[in-house]
């Protein structure tokens, strides 16, 4: 979601550190045509304190605990340098998107399971309900399928297009091809609701496509909102029109693309803040914006 910590960085500008936990928004301008070259090493110095003070306060948790810095992450340069690798089979025969997954293509798709991220894990956190998705492909479709073992299924929305990550469980996809600047952010809910975010680069602002052909569906296995008793979870799934991804395009036989289905994981207190998240690939911080972190989906034929 949009929410969670975005860094972007480039040679001349850290653009932003947001945290909707401290409900901070930093912006820093290392460089600066209208000042002297004195003033504007004074000026990176000081910026570069404010930025690594602001990196020392963000902490996941709840807004309620002591803000920390957070464990180191350590993962090996292999980790970061190349992103898993995931494939998409192609289907000949027709899809009903109605969040069941009961056509026998999808057991032969390879289902990639959701991990929290390192930070969240360094400060004691478990996953409480596992999850994980499939992706399958035809020259008209991109589909994504979603199982998630859920326990008190929460989903408070109310129509299409919302901030649905504010208001109970949701399923997120980002996607974008690969090199490609531009990228989208799509939900479904366990109701059954869909978002279509559209960003045309990294950092860039958010375009809400309520005109997007985007397919969804869901069912739950238990019931909504309805905390004093046990859900079993809820399975749902993506049909994402080649239209959207590439216009006046198809899919076609090797192309690779790089997504990341992310997870909020409401309780019944939980709000936005401190629901459990969880993503496939893994990503090491609590943001699905992590765009090299994504992995590659090949569409195999």
């Amino acid at each position: 979601s949009t929410t969670r910590k975005r860094v972007d960085f480039s040679e001349d500008i850290v653009t932003c550190v947001r945290s909707t936990r401290l409900r901070v928004e930093l912006v820093l301008v290392l460089k600066c045509p209208l000042v002297n070259k004195a003033n504007r090493m004074k000026k990176q110095r000081i910026a570069a304190a404010g930025f690594l003070l602001a990196l020392a306060l963000y902490t996941p948790g709840s807004a309620a605990e002591n803000p920390s810095r957070p464990p180191a992450d350590k993962p090996t340069k292999k980790r970061f340098a190349d992103p898993p690798q995931y494939a998409a089979l192609h289907t000949t025969s027709p899809l009903t998107i109605d969040g069941k997954l009961d056509e026998k293509i999808w057991k032969s798709a390879p289902a990639h399971g959701l991990v929290m991220p390192d930070q969240l894990k360094n400060k004691g956190h478990t996953l409480r309900d596992p999850g994980s998705c499939r992706f399958l492909w035809n020259e008209e479709y991109l589909y994504v399928g979603i199982e998630f073992t859920d326990g008190d299924v929460i989903a408070r929305g109310t129509g299409n297009h919302q901030h649905h990550y504010m208001l109970g469980d949701l399923a997120e996809l980002f996607i974008y091809r690969e090199s490609a600047a531009a990228y989208h952010e799509l939900y479904v809910t366990p109701a059954g609701y869909k978002t279509c975010f559209y960003f045309s680069k990294p950092g860039g602002k958010l375009e809400i496509r309520k005109d997007c052909s985007l397919r969804v569906a869901a069912v739950v296995r238990g019931t909504f909102n309805k905390s004093d008793d046990r859900d079993k979870g809820w399975v749902a799934e993506f049909a994402v029109p080649a239209k959207v991804l590439l216009p006046q395009k198809k899919l076609a036989a090797n192309q690779v693309w790089r997504v990341l289905v992310g997870r909020y994981n409401y309780a019944k207190k939980d709000t936005d803040l401190t629901a459990e998240i969880s993503s496939a690939p893994w990503v090491p911080y609590a943001s699905f914006h992590s765009r090299k972190r994504f992995a590659r989906l090949t569409l195999q034929r």
